[in-house]
């Protein structure tokens, strides 16, 4: 049965004294509830005004609020109450108050049951939507997902190749980008250092200093090597075959190439000495030998080329089964045996932006796992 409320409001003011003695203004409230099994329920608001002072001066003001509540089901929901002044003389006394609004939300209960006994549960009530400050939490499976908003997207460079859009460049050209003439510089004089090394240590082999210029004619070969795929690099030079490869003899003799091939040398063979008498501790360096190549090359990768927006971490491998420690074997890659590199692409078109080579797992320095250093690395 639905219970009808009927609000009263009555304002009483008494004046019990002259114009020194405190004044007492009472506002009472009364809820009559006309169901026959409910008991009325009486709300009091109490206005008192002090006046300690002399006429003519605003005086401090109280409000109290007393509720009685008498009835078990009955309930009178929240409720709002707005007070202000009025100031209508001039002459500075206290001024009557004026209630501007009382606002009672009551809540319908539901129809009682045929049963004769009364039900002691509380009426439902709405749900009411968490503060502001209570959105950050856990979500249930049955909330629906809302999507964050997307962080903006502020590249320094405009995203894609860094170069003159305007020139012309043949491969060669897009080549010596990378393999610069302090690259190759690098290369030859390092070789150069490591070929006297070894010759003086007694290695008969036959030597004249490499130039940059050959250098490149080297590499030229080693890319032609990883293309015709043949059984061993000197049958490039064979004539005796049914099927000859004629590039390589116009570029240099066999044996020059397999003497390059033998002293080829990245790193300052003092450095590397330096640091293999640092192997078996935290200071030893495995990627010593490489790094003078690998921070150039790395160099011109962030510089001809800015990625765009969507970048991939993935897993890559260098064929190799040279007997060193860093080589890996991945059975499941179509490279099974070389040096395995984490690099940085562009998901657009597999640019590599970085690269770093796995050194093994006691390389590890941060305890977080492989894929945690990759990335973070």
């Amino acid at each position: 049965m639905t219970t009808s409320q009927t609000q009263t409001l009555q304002r009483t003011t008494d004046n019990h004294a002259a114009e020194e003695a405190p004044q007492f203004k009472t506002l009472k409230l009364t809820t009559d509830n006309h169901a026959a099994e409910e008991a009325p329920q009486f709300k009091t608001l109490k206005l008192t005004t002090d006046n300690h002072a002399e006429s003519g001066e605003p005086q401090p003001k109280t409000l109290k609020l007393t509720t009685d509540n008498l009835a078990p089901r009955a309930e009178l929901q929240p409720q709002t109450l707005k007070w202000g002044t009025d100031n209508h003389a001039a002459d500075g006394e206290p001024q009557p108050q004026a209630l501007l609004q009382w606002t009672s939300q009551c809540q319908k209960q539901p129809a009682e049951s045929s049963s004769p006994k009364r039900s002691r549960q509380p009426p439902a009530r709405a749900p009411v939507a968490p503060p502001a400050a209570l959105e950050d939490r856990w979500r249930g499976a049955t909330e629906e997902d809302v999507q964050p908003p997307l962080l903006p997207f502020r590249p320094k460079r405009t995203p894609g190749v860094q170069l003159d859009r305007q020139g012309e460049y043949k491969p060669s050209d897009v080549f010596r980008l990378f393999f610069s003439k302090e690259v190759m510089r690098t290369l030859c004089s390092n070789t150069n250092l490591y070929a006297a090394q070894r010759t003086a240590a007694g290695m008969k082999r036959q030597w004249t200093d490499v130039e940059a210029e050959e250098m490149l004619q080297f590499i030229s070969i080693i890319i032609y090597l990883g293309l015709m795929k043949p059984t061993a690099a000197r049958n490039l030079w064979r004539k005796d075959r049914l099927h000859t490869y004629p590039f390589p003899a116009t570029v240099m003799p066999g044996y020059r190439f397999e003497a390059i091939m033998a002293y080829l040398h990245m790193s300052d063979p003092a450095a590397d000495k330096v640091n293999d008498q640092l192997r078996g501790t935290p200071m030893y360096d495995g990627l010593c030998r490489l790094k003078p190549l690998q921070e150039q090359i790395l160099t011109a990768c962030r510089a001809y080329y800015h990625p765009h927006q969507n970048l991939a971490v993935d897993e890559r491998m260098v064929a190799t089964k040279a007997k060193i420690g860093m080589k890996q074997y991945m059975k499941d890659k179509p490279t099974k045996w070389g040096y395995k590199l984490f690099v940085l692409a562009d998901s657009s078109n597999g640019y590599t932006c970085e690269f770093s080579i796995y050194e093994g797992k006691a390389r590890t320095p941060s305890g977080n796992g492989l894929s945690f250093d990759a990335v973070v690395d």
